[in-house]
């Protein structure tokens, strides 16, 4: 037990941090000290980051967990996107109001939830970090009880996500009477019997997994929960729970090239078709969030994707060069996510309903011309111009697709220029509409808001990715040595 407890340090600070932010809530009333303790789970987050990165990290296999290096990176990446959370002004918004630090227990109930994911090495431990994870963002989505929107995306995503779970243990269950265990192995597992009724079962486990990701045809919920959703879980779904899922999709792999074929076709369908519909999608959407729920289902085609070609590998083979550009991916990914929704932060109205997200509501800091500067960069990112690191994380995929299948890279050509168009137009917004609606005094307080912060920092990652790009390869190249 102490050895467990060992291994899951940075779980157990989480779970710590998120039992005080409760407790604190029936001891403490006044805003202040309240503020006090949510300005300490920030700092606690980025201190248990810092460990990670610091300490000399083994591989330890358990029976129910696995801390590899992968599993590690993917808790980093997912506390730090936690930490983003707190800089949003929508955070803000909602942390004034009566009881805010039971919200700030349930995002650390989140955060924990998608670690215990990220870490899960048995399907069953991987269902219960699901859980904890989905009825964390149930309650997230509904804090502000008196938003028709937010009521309205937590009993979607309650239905929706409810449904998946049902089908995912259905087929754990499946693949237990077929397999004999609910364990996902690490490893080259050659006594595993290739049966029709395994395979079902795993493609129901998948299922599940990509509904979380947001990938087509499980689609269905994103567009709906992201804009009705507050700013600060639309953040968390967005990025931090589908960089979850990678983890346990990476683990599954040997398990799954038992029938590589079928699931090879199956995964190139469904990133395809995702990139096709999210592509396309958000072409024609006005909502600035809906935007950004179809932008993420293409771009976890991409991934999904990469997933499809490694299953295509020898069994029992480990192409590095795959798992480091789907990191690389899901990094300049999550870099780009959150520049663009803190910028809709900052440009849209301060009423922040759900309604004032729209591209027509835009409002551009002619006072902070700054602000204006970095939110190109990162969109020209989102287009793939060169240097900046959207351009890289699309090249390192399409140089690994054209090994794969040269005429599939032209597909993806073809749309990564239909999907630049709808970065192109807020570019346009930004830098030529006339008759803009700006208010002055809302636009000098955004414009000194950690959310600004959060815009320049992304941009400036965006902008000189060329400077760190080579370490980072060299530091996550090793992942699953």
């Amino acid at each position: 037990m102490l050895g467990m407890v060992c291994d899951l340090w940075a779980e157990v600070a989480v779970l710590g941090i998120a039992l005080l932010l409760l407790i604190s809530s029936l001891i403490f009333k006044n805003k202040i000290q309240l503020a006090k303790l949510d300005f300490l789970s920030m700092i606690s987050m980025l201190a248990i980051v810092g460990c990670m990165l610091a300490l000399n990290h083994h591989n330890t296999v358990d029976r129910f967990y696995l801390t590899d290096r992968l599993s590690v990176s993917v808790r980093v990446l997912i506390l730090l996107i936690g930490f983003c959370t707190y800089m949003l002004p929508t955070w803000t918004r909602y942390a004034n109001k009566e009881h805010h630090s039971s919200y700030g227990f349930i995002v650390m109930m989140a955060i924990f939830g998608m670690n215990i994911v990220a870490i899960a090495k048995d399907l069953m431990v991987l269902y219960i970090g699901l859980e904890i994870m989905s009825v964390a963002f149930y309650a997230l989505m509904a804090i502000d009880k008196n938003n028709r929107f937010a009521i309205d995306a937590s009993i979607k995503y309650f239905i929706s996500s409810a449904f998946f779970s049902g089908i995912y243990i259905y087929g754990v269950s499946i693949v237990y009477v077929n397999y004999g265990s609910t364990e996902m192995p690490i490893s080259l597992l050659s006594s595993i019997a290739n049966g029709s009724m395994l395979s079902f079962g795993l493609l129901m486990v998948v299922s599940g997994l990509l509904f979380k990701m947001g990938c087509v045809p499980f689609h269905m919920w994103t567009p709906d929960v992201y804009q009705g959703s507050p700013m600060f879980v639309t953040v968390l779904l967005s990025t931090a729970s589908k960089v979850a899922i990678i983890a346990p999709l990476i683990h599954l792999i040997p398990l799954l090239q038992t029938a590589a074929v079928m699931f090879y076709s199956v995964f190139k369908l469904i990133a395809i078709s995702s990139i096709i519909l999210g592509s396309l999608a958000a072409l024609y959407q006005s909502n600035l969030k809906r935007l950004v729920a179809f932008s993420s289902v293409a771009h976890m085609g991409y991934v999904v994707l990469l997933i499809a070609f490694l299953l295509n590998q020898n069994l029992g083979s480990v192409n590095n060069n795959y798992f480091s550009v789907i990191m690389l991916y899901i990094f300049s990914y999550i870099v780009f996510t959150l520049g663009f929704l803190s910028f809709i932060s900052l440009s849209t109205k301060s009423n922040r309903d759900s309604s004032d997200y729209e591209l027509s509501n835009l409002e551009i800091s002619v006072q902070h011309p700054l602000t204006n500067v970095l939110a190109v960069i990162l969109l020209m990112s989102g287009v793939a111009i060169p240097p900046l690191s959207g351009f890289f994380a699309k090249f390192y995929v399409l140089n690994l697709v054209v090994e794969n299948s040269p005429m599939l890279a032209v597909f993806l050509v073809i749309f990564i220029v239909v999907s630049s168009s709808y970065y192109i137009r807020i570019v346009i917004i930004i830098c030529f509409a006339k008759n803009l609606q700006v208010n002055v005094d809302n636009n000098l307080i955004l414009a000194r808001s950690s959310s600004w912060w959060l815009l320049l920092i992304t941009s400036l990652m965006c902008l000189f990715f060329v400077c760190y790009g080579g370490f980072l390869m060299n530091l996550i190249q090793p992942l699953l040595r």
